[in-house]
């Protein structure tokens, strides 16, 4: 079972493990303390973007953090017989994420729109791969009709 803070989540849409599109598309009902953020599908290389996420640093105990994050040239990765759209991530000195950040948000930093997940660590975490937002929404079997392109 699929769980957010607790409560149990249904799966909305479920990607390919193997492949580019390696999401899932989670609801729950009871959180309204948690931020929402609208979903952007555009971003443009060199966007500054922050990416809150979650990592597993002891047996059982999870920390979270932010980290700041630059998008790259969009690249279409593949696997699996998919090819998607991806932002590659440049983190600045000092800074990474972790492999527990599958699946955060990549928000813009200054209109907080999301605009990819992430999806892979590279490299120790100073960079990274996030599947466009874009992607996401053609996993979604009934986006927002704001989304629909």
């Amino acid at each position: 079972m699929v769980r957010v803070d607790g409560k149990p989540a249904g799966i909305l849409a479920l990607g390919s493990a193997a492949g580019p599109d390696d999401v899932a598309i989670i609801e729950t009902d009871g959180l309204e303390q948690l931020q929402v953020w609208d979903l952007a599908p555009f971003g443009y290389s060199g966007m500054a973007c922050r990416i809150p996420g979650y990592y597993r640093f002891a047996s059982g105990l999870l920390a979270s953090r932010t980290v700041d994050s630059v998008l790259g040239e969009q690249v279409e990765i593949s696997g699996n017989n998919l090819t998607a759209r991806a932002w590659p991530l440049t983190m600045p000195a000092g800074q990474q994420i972790e492999p527990g950040f599958s699946g955060a948000p990549v928000v813009t930093a200054g209109a907080e729109r999301v605009v990819a997940l992430t999806t892979h660590e590279i490299g120790g975490g100073d960079a990274g791969m996030a599947l466009s937002i874009a992607e996401v929404v053609n996993l979604w079997p009934n986006p927002p009709e704001k989304l629909r392109a």
